[in-house]
This record gives structure tokens, sequence and C-alpha cells, in this order.
């Protein structure tokens, strides 16, 4: 019964695990740290068995190892879960920061949403966005609205999770053929009777580097990883700053609309 508090963290990734456990830890949460598939470790022939090639040849940088295996890690979060004496789950990956009053928003979510739905709590678009003010719930913290297109909507960071549909949602997954933020094709695989984003906006990223390698580990990558690791002064820092910018900006282009959404059923 009740809410399993799930979080996917790389068990190399030490800054970040720490991170999370002190930020749980300070807000007074049980919770279930999943080890994370980690695409750099992992034998390539065992990654690639569970990943839809034809599309990984179509989308090479996109569809990396790092993304094939975060997708990977979502399903074992889920796995644990379905597994688990709970009813829902709150998924959360190692860089997320919760506001204080965190239970009392999950507690009033889950009295309004069924087994087959979803909450995204945290979100990005790469460009404008909408949420439609027609069919949303009402709750203490704000509203649960329904998007215009949920294919403009990414990052995986956060969800509440009823049980059905995360048995669902692991089913689809492997073959992966997508990142685990592919809101839109899950729901067109029918893994959610309703899709629901939070508005206002109340949970927050850490500005850690992602540890999803995009590009396969390119110069780029390389050359971020080595100023991260070693905190390269003024570099560190520019970096740091950069990624503040970018988290603002895909964070500040979801907008609301009256126009009804396709993803509401009366």
């Amino acid at each position: 019964m009740g809410i399993g508090i799930f979080v996917i963290s790389l068990e190399r990734t030490k800054r970040r695990r720490s991170y999370i456990q002190s930020h749980l830890q300070s807000l007074n949460m049980n919770y279930t740290m999943v080890d994370a598939i980690d695409g750099m470790l992992v034998d390539e022939d065992v990654l690639y068995s569970q990943a839809d090639m034809e599309r990984v040849k179509q989308s090479p940088y996109w569809l990396t190892k790092g993304a094939i295996a975060c997708a990977l890690s979502h399903k074992k979060a889920l796995d644990i879960f379905i597994d688990s004496r709970y009813d829902m789950a709150l998924i959360l990956e190692d860089d997320i920061v919760l506001p204080s009053n965190i239970e009392s928003i999950l507690s009033d979510i889950s009295r309004v949403i069924g087994s087959y739905d979803i909450v995204l709590l945290y979100y990005a678009a790469l460009r404008k966005a909408f949420l439609s003010k027609k069919g949303g719930i009402n709750t203490a913290s704000g509203s649960l609205l329904y998007p215009i297109t949920l294919s403009q909507i990414s990052t995986s960071s956060a969800y509440l999770i009823g049980k059905d549909s995360a048995k669902k949602l692991s089913q689809i997954i492997i073959p992966v053929s997508v990142a685990a933020d592919s809101w839109g094709h899950f729901y067109e695989c029918n893994c959610f009777a309703n899709v629901y984003l939070h508005y206002p906006l109340v949970l927050q990223t850490k500005d850690f580097k992602s540890s999803i390698e995009y590009f396969n580990g390119g110069f780029k990558s390389k050359l971020s990883n080595f100023i991260d690791t070693y905190k390269i002064p003024i570099f560190y820092q520019l970096l740091r700053y950069k990624r503040r910018l970018f988290r603002k900006r895909i964070t500040s282009q979801v907008y609301l609309t009256n126009e009804k959404s396709p993803y509401w059923h009366q």
C-alpha cells in the first residue's frame, strides 16, 4: 500500500549518489536505491541484445549505449516497484531537487489518480510546448494538466506512476527503441490511461553533468568529464553556469492554453 520511492543512480557517480542520499535523508524520506545499468561498463553485446538495433542504427547519436542503459535502468526500477507492496511509485533520478512539502504533494496526487495513470513532476521542452487548462485536476499544490503535444515533453527525472501503468511500461521498454523520456511513444503504446503534468513546476534539478553519454563519448564529452572530475578553475564554473542557463531555458518553455488536449477523454 502507499507510495514507494525508487532512486535510479549509477554507482560510479559518487557525487550524484552522495547528493541524493543526503537530500532524501534531510526530508526524512525512505527510499530504495536502484543501481543503474552502466552503459560504459556493461558488455556491449549484452546491452545491444536488449535494443532494437534498426532504431539504434537510425539514431546512433541519440540511442547511445548510455541512453539504452538509462531506459533499461528505468525498467529495472519499475520491475522492483512491481514486485513491491506499494500501489504507486515515485521514480527519481539522482539529480532531482524535491521541495520540502513533497510528501503532501504526493499524498494529494495519489488520491485523485488511478493505477493506469502517470504524473510527470519534472519536465522540460526544447521548444515551446503547451498544457491545456481544460479537463485538469486541481490539488492543494497546483494542477494536474494534460499536454497538447506529449512528444514535445522530455526528461524522466521524476514521475509518479500507478502499478498497472508500470507493468505495461516495463513490458514495452524492451527491446529499447526510444529514450526513457519518450512519453509520446509510450502513450501511443497504451502504457497510460492518463498522463498528467504537475503545474506549476515545483521540482528542480542540480547542475550535474548528465550521466548519459550522448555522441558516444566524443571529444566534447571527454573534455567535459575531465573538467568536471578535476574541477578545473574557471572552466568548471563556466560549465555549471551554462548548465543552469540551459536548464532554465528548457523548463521555461511550457505555457498554458485554453485549447483542448487530445489526451483528455471526456
